[in-house]
């Protein structure tokens, strides 16, 4: 097989649109590469995040066909496009992304520089909460509602306490607070919730009793016993991070709603319901901090180099893998389970 060949299609279909891209046409083949590059381990896993990301994409691009958004037929095409072609120099490979949130490669870099920035300062809190906070679900033409209340809820509250906190009358909020909604295939609703990591036993207890007087204005019944508070131990709070960053929709839905431990009943992947979260969420900002400042990143800004020395790749659909366009040598990676390879030929994209 002709990989260049094979390049050339891949990176003029449909769709493309790739960061820091690299226009450099030196001597002897030398091009020139941005950042510090992905490390081996990432690199590993590359490919199945890849698989999952172009499965994705492609069912969310004929839903979005299909409802003639031709906008966001483009944003998933650009992440099926997302790091088809890598160069690797020195042990580290290097591409571009496309940032967009239902790429599972661009999501988890985003994840794990949120994590080491994140960590350091929380690990010093003496108690960390993690709070999930919940509403009633909701019908698809209701949910980007039900979002902007619950943005404005902690905009309001957030408020408030700064402005009793400057009084001497209450404490500051700390803290991280990220959205997230979930699909419910059976009643076909939506079920947009935060996920706080919070600093104190009575932080936690503020944003819970508010949260739930919120709503009783407004009129929507909320259950006390759907809210709920755990202390994260000291040892664990990398952990805590990643259940609070992990993800805006959850790829995976169990279709039963029953959490089941039967390994028999596959979940399943609803696509035009994702697509309906998304849109929910353009333009709106998942994962935010408060109450506190990172600290400024002694990380001298990386200047691009030129090299003459480095190997390339091109994602190979039908190997599933990243194969070297000059010698054919394939990636060594760390492949799909047959599970994910079912869910991902058999995603849902029925009206929901």
């Amino acid at each position: 097989m002709n990989y260049s060949k094979q390049q050339n299609t891949l990176l003029n279909t449909l769709g493309v649109k790739r960061t820091n891209e690299n226009t450099y046409q030196g001597p002897n083949n030398a091009i020139r590469l941005e950042g510090v590059g992905s490390c081996k381990d990432s690199l590993r896993k590359r490919p199945r995040k890849k698989i999952i990301t172009q499965g994705l994409s492609r069912a969310l691009a004929k839903v979005a066909r299909e409802k003639n958004e031709i906008d966001w037929e483009k944003k998933y095409w650009r992440a099926w496009h997302c790091q088809t072609t890598l160069n690797t120099y020195k042990g580290r490979g290097y591409g571009d992304f496309c940032s967009l949130r239902h790429c599972t490669v661009c999501a988890s870099i985003r994840k794990a520089h949120l994590v080491n920035q994140y960590k350091p300062i929380i690990e010093k809190w003496q108690k960390v909460k993690f709070v999930t906070l919940t509403s009633q679900a909701v019908k698809k033409h209701e949910l980007k509602k039900r979002i902007d209340d619950m943005i404005r809820w902690f905009e309001l509250l957030l408020d408030k306490c700064r402005k009793r906190s400057s009084r001497g009358n209450g404490i500051k909020l700390i803290g991280i607070k990220s959205l997230e909604c979930n699909y419910n295939p059976i009643a076909k609703t939506y079920n947009p919730h935060f996920h706080f990591l919070v600093k104190g036993y009575e932080v936690s207890k503020i944003i819970t009793v508010d949260w739930l007087q919120y709503w009783k204005r407004l009129g929507v019944a909320v259950s006390p016993m759907a809210q709920h508070s755990i202390t994260i131990k000291s040892n664990k709070v990398d952990k805590g991070l990643i259940e609070v960053l992990k993800y805006g929709a959850k790829i995976f839905t169990d279709p039963n709603m029953k959490k089941s431990k039967d390994k028999t009943v596959l979940p399943v992947v609803y696509a035009a319901a994702m697509h309906e979260i998304f849109k929910a969420f353009d333009g709106r900002k998942l994962c935010t901090r408060f109450g506190f400042t990172l600290p400024k990143s002694n990380t001298v800004k990386t200047e691009s180099k030129i090299v003459k020395e480095y190997d390339q790749f091109v994602f190979d659909q039908t190997l599933r893998n990243y194969v070297n366009i000059e010698t054919g040598q394939i990636w060594k990676t760390v492949a799909t389970t047959s599970t994910e390879d079912y869910l991902l030929e058999n995603i849902n994209t029925e009206k929901n």
